[in-house]
């Protein structure tokens, strides 16, 4: 979408509270000297706004075994899900920007940067809905879960969101747009493959933003102790792991060997990793 002479504060605000899905895909110019003269809220809310098409569900629907994914109801299952998830990475990215200080040029610089993050994600909720519509399906028709907003949503720092959206939400992503791509190249699905290479290439740059952040202020523990140490029950490093772990993607976004390994050995009886 166009970008959008919005503010940044008001830009971030209708990202997380407007319940139109148009006004949560709207970009905005970083190129500008972005105003941070607003003050952050001091309390997080209890969801995002959603219209009543995409309200959270308690609902589950399995996920499609992956042999299964060449029907087209169970490719638009999953691409409902993927972008249910970049909706959810979209509006955790909005509520950091209106939540978290910036006293600092150093902490400006990081909300930049998660803007730019978020504008990105963006870009993968569209290709999503995209390839979902393409089977005949809009977005909201299979049920919605709202578990990365529970488990995400309480973050009181730029160390705490790093850890959980960073370093475990997306880092889990590594494994499993890097799984599900392969997947679809070997049913002959080039688009969908097409789409889940972009998201593995921007989803290395989000994990290398938020390991930058974390070396920066972690003092002297070392990485893996502090990141473990930021994220909040029942979180734990397993859930930064997905299907088929690739060390090397790691790598690729400033992990030593030393952090790789603690996560590749990481057993919380996860059943996601088990597979």
């Amino acid at each position: 979408m166009a970008e959008d002479n919005l503010s940044f504060h008001d830009w971030a605000n209708s990202i997380l509270f407007s319940s139109h899905l148009e006004d949560k895909l709207r970009k905005i110019s970083l190129n500008h000297r972005v105003d941070f003269s607003f003050s952050p809220m001091n309390d997080v809310p209890a969801g995002p706004g959603r219209s009543e098409l995409h309200l959270f569900s308690e609902k589950q629907l399995k996920f499609p075994k992956a042999s299964q994914l060449y029907l087209k109801q169970n490719l638009a299952i999953a691409m409902h899900a993927f972008a249910n998830h970049e909706l959810l990475a979209i509006e955790l990215m909005a509520l950091a920007i209106l939540i978290l200080p910036h006293h600092t040029e150093q902490e400006k610089k990081w909300k930049l940067g998660i803007a730019q993050s978020l504008m990105e994600e963006q870009v993968h909720f569209q290709l999503y809905v995209d390839r979902l519509k393409s089977c005949g399906y809009d977005f909201g028709s299979f049920p919605l879960s709202g578990f990365f907003w529970q488990r995400a949503s309480h973050f009181k720092n730029f160390s705490e969101y790093s850890a959980v959206m960073s370093l475990t939400l997306e880092a889990a992503n590594l494994d499993f747009a890097n799984y599900y791509q392969k997947i679809f190249l070997e049913l002959g699905d080039q688009v969908s493959a097409s789409i889940l290479e972009k998201v593995l290439m921007d989803e290395i740059k989000h994990v290398k933003f938020g390991v930058s952040l974390l070396k920066k202020l972690k003092g002297d523990h070392s990485l893996f102790d502090y990141y473990q140490s930021l994220l909040p029950f029942p979180l734990t490093p397993a859930r930064s792991k997905g299907i088929d772990f690739q060390p090397h993607l790691r790598k690729l976004c400033g992990l030593d060997n030393s952090f790789i390994d603690s996560i590749k050995n990481f057993d919380d009886q996860f059943a996601i990793t088990k597979r």
